[in-house]
């Protein structure tokens, strides 16, 4: 019997899944001239056969300096997918939002394939079968590869806080992040997903959250999700259709950003996304710090800093501009924006007589005055 075709999805979608394909054929070519692997310097590799899927896959893992500095410290863990192709970007802009004080400290892991990176991502990222490809529809056991075989081994290798993963991912990568938030929250409470295939087999995500909305009204997680403003131009609304169902939903605990990045398309949207995503979902601490120890921090510093305390906040005063100072501790802060961070000091007597101030090319001791 011959399968029936719903021709309204395939004109609908046609426009779309050609950028698709020739944005996945650009992407496997330049990776395989330029980046054949998700090497990155100092990452560590972990290789290993499913027992799930009887397939092979690479992780590579990228832990934060300060890991080997405080062996108490445990981390949230971010996993990227399409590793082989997608990890040494994303580490590059990891390093650059570390400098600027805006990316919290994270262990990245990136998920990759040993080869075959196109038909193994068109199976693993599909949550059904449709007749445009063979190996479609495997989301549900790789989805399960990733519960019970990656992050059971991140958690058990490594000093993971087991309470905050994310999960980043572009285009099909990004469709089987949406697939996770709503077939299996709670593995996850950060997702990134840029440029999602939402208009896969019929609109099946739209279908799926609808579903999902049937049952629950509660959503723990924070969803960064984006597209390219020239996907949007040439392609069918179905990107915005998707955010807007998800906003009309107001679920309990679900906090999400959307965002069109005006003039790119589906692979120079993603530098963009990346760095906004990593900063929604994973931002740098901004404490609440009792207000005498505030206090105790305000003064006039040697080399002409003056540190100024007003509205239960702490303030660098140059002339007349004043600049935030963010708590990452009781005794740590920084600037967003601004490479370095000010630990304050004190004396035997208790009194904070100073601060430390290291950045990434000067670290010195600053006393104070008064």
């Amino acid at each position: 019997m011959r399968e029936e075709i719903n021709y309204k999805t395939v004109i609908m979608t046609n426009v779309k899944l050609l950028i698709g394909l020739l944005s996945c054929f650009l992407s496997y070519n330049t990776a395989s001239a330029q980046i054949p692997k998700g090497e990155v310097a100092g990452a560590e590799l972990i290789q290993f056969k499913s027992s799930v899927n009887n397939r092979d896959y690479q992780l590579y893992v990228k832990l934060p300096t300060s890991y080997f500095i405080d062996s108490t410290k445990r981390y949230p863990v971010m996993y990227c997918l399409d590793g082989q192709w997608s990890f040494p970007l994303i580490m590059e802009l990891r390093n650059e939002l570390l400098y600027d004080n805006l990316l919290t400290e994270v262990i990245f892991v990136g998920i990759a394939w040993p080869d075959n990176y196109v038909t193994n991502r068109n199976r693993d990222f599909t949550p059904t079968h449709t007749a445009f490809d063979s190996v479609s529809g495997g989301a549900a056991d790789f989805l399960k590869v990733v519960n019970d075989e990656i992050i059971s081994r991140i958690n058990t290798k490594y000093r993971t806080d087991k309470i905050n993963n994310g999960l980043l991912g572009g285009s099909s990568a990004g469709l089987f992040v949406l697939y996770t938030l709503f077939q299996q929250p709670s593995s996850f409470n950060r997702f990134i997903a840029n440029s999602p295939s939402v208009e896969y087999d019929d609109e099946w995500m739209l279908k799926t959250e609808k579903a999902f909305a049937g049952k629950h009204q509660q959503l723990n997680a924070k969803l960064f999700i984006t597209l390219g403003g020239f996907e949007e131009t040439v392609g069918p609304p179905m990107y915005q259709n998707f955010v807007s169902q998800l906003k009309d939903r107001k679920y309990k605990g679900f906090e999400m950003k959307d965002l069109v990045i005006d003039k790119t398309g589906h692979l120079t949207a993603a530098p963009y996304a990346i760095v906004r995503g990593l900063q929604f979902v994973f931002n740098k601490p901004d404490l609440t710090v009792d207000t005498a120890l505030l206090k105790q921090y305000a003064g006039r510093y040697e080399q002409g800093f003056n540190i100024i305390y007003s509205n239960h906040a702490l303030y660098v005063s140059f002339g007349t501009k004043r600049i935030k100072m963010n708590a990452e501790t009781d005794k740590k802060f920084y600037i967003e924006g601004a490479n370095g961070e000010i630990e304050f000091k004190r004396d035997e007597k208790a009194n904070v007589n100073g601060f430390q101030f290291d950045a990434a090319d000067a670290k010195i001791y600053i006393k104070k005055i008064e």
